[in-house]
């Protein structure tokens, strides 16, 4: 789709007008329908802020917005020719079926494997009632930044944000608040270890799914959700 049918697109999603996205957006009363019908027909392209303000009103990741156009069979060949240009897809295929594979010689490859576990994660999640699928489609739109998991969506943008700027897999929290379980004095410093693949996987003995192992002085490991890090613990 263009970018005026995703939009479109996402505010059916939505369940509102156009009168209501636009004044959502910031548009007076008088010019919010117009104005959102010239971007839904593609008569006019949103400028940045604009575009901002539309993925915010809307709930959903700016890049959810600008995804490729596949209106058309050309333009879908021409995404996957580049995924397999820059990524390392390559067409194969098991009994009948096709399917997309990764080249496992591909310098992104393991970046590209963690992202298809997490995606076939919550996929599964969805197909096993575990995601209903108003959570599976706000998992989609709003990635990286949602997680049904996780209470307050504000505070799990931030820490995915700041998790991304994170170079090394092991870090420094400072302990804010006593957590039930595990002896961490507040504001003293603890080096953690993030688990970021999506599925369950051994760690030191102890199979887990997402989030961290903490470190305290004595080496013994405790292990925490996301949700629960983020009440007791605060990245460097």
């Amino acid at each position: 789709m263009a970018l005026g049918d995703r939009i479109r697109y996402f505010r059916k999603w939505r369940g509102l007008t156009q009168q209501e996205l636009g004044e959502a957006v910031g548009f007076s009363k008088g010019s919010a329908d117009v104005r959102i019908g010239q971007y839904e027909s593609n008569a006019k392209k949103p400028r940045e802020e604009t575009l901002l303000a539309l993925a915010d009103a809307l709930g959903v990741n700016v890049d959810a917005l600008l995804a490729p156009d596949i209106s058309s069979k050309d333009r879908i060949m021409q995404t996957l020719f580049q995924l397999e240009d820059e990524l390392g897809f390559y067409i194969d295929k098991e009994q009948s079926y096709y399917c997309i594979s990764l080249n496992s010689s591909h310098p992104r490859y393991a970046e590209m494997k963690e992202l298809f576990a997490e995606w076939y994660d919550a996929y599964m999640r969805y197909r096993k009632s575990r995601f209903d699928p108003i959570e599976y489609d706000k998992w989609r739109y709003r990635y990286p930044y949602y997680s049904p998991q996780f209470e307050d969506e504000e505070a799990y943008r931030e820490f995915m944000q700041r998790r991304q700027e994170i170079a090394s897999w092991n870090l420094w929290c400072k302990c804010v608040k006593q957590p039930a379980e595990g002896i961490f004095e507040a504001e003293k410093m603890y080096l953690a270890k993030m688990i970021t693949a999506s599925h369950p996987q051994e760690y030191h003995g102890e199979l887990v799914d997402e989030g961290f192992f903490v470190l305290d002085s004595d080496s013994e490991i405790y292990h925490y959700s996301m949700a629960d890090f983020s009440k007791y613990f605060k990245v460097g």
